[in-house]
C-alpha cells in the first residue's frame, strides 16, 4: 500500500499500544481516501480488523464500521465478501456496542442491495449468516429476546430452538408449550412456513415422546400449520374458537394469529388488530418464563386435547 507504514502499525500492536495503532490506521485510511485509492483503503481496514480484533475488540469494531463507508464506492460483490469475512472474524469475540452497531448497519445495507437484486442467492444466504452472528452476539451480551428475533429473521430455527432449550433447562417447565407454539407462529407470521415446521418438529420431537403427550396449545399449533398448507380459512377460524382459552393465556397470540390470517388468507375483520411488535412479544415471553408464578394459574384453564 503506497504511503502506508505497515511495519509501524505492527510494531505498535506488538508493544500493546493498540490505541496508537488504531489511530495510525485511521490516519493512513484518510490519506488513501483523499487520494481516491479506495481499494487500498479497504484492504487497510480489513488488515486492521484482523490485526486488532484479538487485542482490542472495540477498536477493531470501529474500523469495521468505517469499512461500511466503502459500500458507496466499491463493487457490491467485493463489499459483500469483505464484510462477510469481517463479520465472521468479529463473531469470535465478546460483544460491544461498536460491534453490534456494525452488524446492524451491515444487515441494513445488504437488505437494500437484495431489494435491487432479489434473485441473489448469495445475498440471501449472507444476510441469514449475518443475522445469526448478530443473534449470537446478542445472547452473549445478555439480550436473549433480541437474539430470538434475529434468529427468526435469519430463518434459523435451529439456533432459535437451542436458545429456547437453554431457557427451559435453566428455568420453569410450565411455559414450554407456549415457547413452542408462539415461536412457531412467529416464524409463520414472517411468512416462513418451512422453518416454522422445522422448529415445531424439532421442539416436539425433543420434548415429547408422542403426540398423545402434546398439550392443547401444541395441538392447536400443529393444526394451524396444516390449515396453512391447505389454504383452509374456515378451519383456521374454527380452530381459534375451539382453542380460545389456551390462546388467551398470552394476549399477543391473538394478534399474531390475526396477522397470519391477513397474510395467508387475506382475511381482515371489521376492526383488524394491529400487527404486534416482535421485540415486545419476545420481551413478554421471556418475562413470563423468568417469572413462572405469574402465568401458572392460567395454564390450568387450557382445553383438553
Amino acid at each position: 500500500m503506497s504511503g502506508v507504514n505497515l511495519d509501524r502499525i505492527d510494531q505498535l500492536v506488538n508493544e500493546n499500544k493498540f490505541y496508537e495503532a488504531s489511530q495510525l490506521i485511521l490516519s493512513f485510511h484518510r490519506r488513501l481516501v483523499l487520494q481516491k485509492k479506495n481499494e487500498e483503503a479497504r484492504e487497510l481496514l480489513v488488515r486492521g480488523v484482523n490485526t486488532l480484533y484479538q487485542k482490542d475488540e472495540p477498536a477493531a469494531a470501529q474500523l469495521a464500521l468505517l469499512l461500511l463507508t466503502h459500500t458507496k464506492v466499491l463493487p457490491v460483490d467485493v463489499m459483500i465478501e469483505t464484510i462477510d469475512q469481517v463479520c465472521i472474524t468479529l463473531s469470535a469475540g465478546s460483544p460491544n456496542s461498536s460491534k453490534l452497531k456494525f452488524l446492524r448497519e451491515a444487515i441494513k445495507w445488504i437488505i437494500e442491495e437484495i431489494k435491487k437484486a432479489p434473485e441473489s442467492i448469495v445475498g440471501q444466504k449472507t444476510l441469514s449468516r449475518w443475522r445469526t452472528i448478530l443473534g449470537q452476539q446478542q445472547i452473549a451480551g445478555g439480550s436473549p429476546h433480541s437474539a430470538l428475533k434475529s434468529f427468526i429473521d435469519a430463518q434459523n430455527p435451529s439456533d432459535a430452538w437451542n436458545l429456547v432449550l437453554l431457557w427451559y433447562q435453566n428455568g420453569s417447565q410450565d411455559e414450554l408449550d407456549l415457547f413452542i407454539s408462539k415461536i412457531t407462529l412467529c416464524f409463520v407470521e414472517a411468512e416462513n412456513l418451512r422453518d416454522a415446521n422445522v422448529y415445531f418438529e424439532t421442539a416436539t420431537r425433543a420434548m415429547y415422546k408422542s403426540k398423545e403427550e402434546w398439550p392443547p396449545l401444541v395441538n392447536f399449533t400443529y393444526f394451524v400449520l396444516q390449515t396453512l398448507e391447505r389454504d383452509a380459512l374456515p378451519l383456521f377460524i374454527k380452530l381459534r374458537r375451539l382453542y380460545q382459552s389456551s390462546i388467551s393465556r398470552d394476549p399477543e397470540l391473538n394478534d399474531i394469529l390475526q396477522h397470519i390470517a391477513e397474510v395467508f388468507f387475506d382475511f381482515r375483520p371489521p376492526q383488524s388488530a394491529q400487527t404486534p411488535n416482535l421485540g415486545s412479544i419476545f420481551s413478554q415471553l421471556m418475562g413470563s418464563f423468568m417469572n413462572p408464578q405469574a402465568a401458572s394459574g392460567s395454564s390450568s384453564s387450557a382445553e383438553t386435547a
